[in-house]
């Protein structure tokens, strides 16, 4: 029987789901996924752009609760089983997508539990093009602030290369913290939603 948790953070719905069974087969195999192009010009040069990777793949059969027979494709997860063990398989569905990877393994005869830590972060991690936007944008309003507050306290700008100097360096400084700020802030958030996913994950009743 599967079962699930929901859970929201900020602006994203997280859904784990999770089933208990009993292994009847497990094979694992390895193999490799990539390519790519290699050029070779009239003069005898060659170049190219290949990926080429190496995938762990674990194919199992469980027996759930119900009897049903159950067959899953496991990768990259470098876990221990054999037949006649009972392992739980978690997955996370993020707003209802359709791409819904399996994220934790475990094993309960060894007690061995294995997480992609790294699919949880990816999947917590806030939008960055507001931010983005704010860094592309942010220098022009500073610029013009910075010299109609230099115009205002020395009486007026006369395009002096020592006043010119003086904006564009404290120009320069303003836009690095505030640069420096939104880094910061952006970490901060993204830090606290994958705590919280990684918490709320934990917290699944799989034992």
């Amino acid at each position: 029987m599967v079962r699930e948790k929901k859970i929201k953070i900020a602006n994203k719905d997280y859904k784990f789901q999770w089933l208990k069974g009993k292994i009847l087969e497990v094979k694992s195999l390895s193999h490799t996924r990539g390519g790519g192009t290699i050029y070779t010009s009239s003069h005898g040069y060659s170049s190219g752009n290949i990926n080429i990777h190496g995938i762990e793949e674990l194919n199992v059969f469980l027996e759930d609760s119900n009897g049903d027979e159950l067959a899953f494709k496991l990768e990259n997860f470098n876990f221990s089983c054999r037949e006649g063990h009972e392992i739980t398989i978690i997955k996370m569905i993020v707003n209802n997508s359709n791409h819904d990877p399996f994220v934790g393994l475990f094993n309960h005869n060894t007690k061995e539990f294995k997480t992609k830590f790294g699919l949880l972060q990816s999947a917590s991690r806030p939008s960055s093009s507001f931010y983005w936007l704010l860094a592309l944008v942010s220098p022009i309003p500073i610029f013009i602030s910075i010299a109609l507050g230099f115009d205002f306290l020395i009486g007026s700008v006369d395009g002096s290369n020592e006043n010119a100097s003086i904006i564009r360096f404290l120009s320069f400084i303003t836009i690095i913290a505030v640069w420096i700020m939104l880094l910061v802030f952006y970490q901060k958030k993204k830090s606290g939603r994958y705590n919280r996913l990684v918490s709320e994950y934990k917290k699944l009743n799989i034992q």
